[in-house]
């Protein structure tokens, strides 16, 4: 593998997945089991997910209202920024 070109190609790092974490869209105020799993089938499962959501189009694909989203994405990204840990003390 030295001698040959494919030396030079990128690998995955495993040692960062395994310091990654995703906080669930259930710490958010307001997201209960029913919402999460709704949201899930838009591909949103985390809070990380939700933070980079575009509100407008969640509005259009799901059944919750854009203030209520907006109010999640903003909880989301705080999360996102802050951690799981002040939030929940916030």
């Amino acid at each position: 593998m030295d001698r040959s070109k494919l030396a030079h190609f990128k690998r995955d790092n495993t040692e960062i997945c395994r310091k990654i974490t995703a906080t669930p869209v259930d710490i958010i105020d307001g997201i209960d089991s029913d919402i999460r799993d709704r949201l899930a089938d838009h591909h949103i499962r985390s809070t990380q997910n939700l933070a980079t959501a575009n509100p407008l189009m969640s509005f259009v694909e799901t059944p919750y209202g854009a203030y209520q989203i907006m109010e999640w994405v903003a909880q989301a990204q705080l999360c996102c920024s802050v951690g799981p840990d002040k939030l929940i003390r916030l």
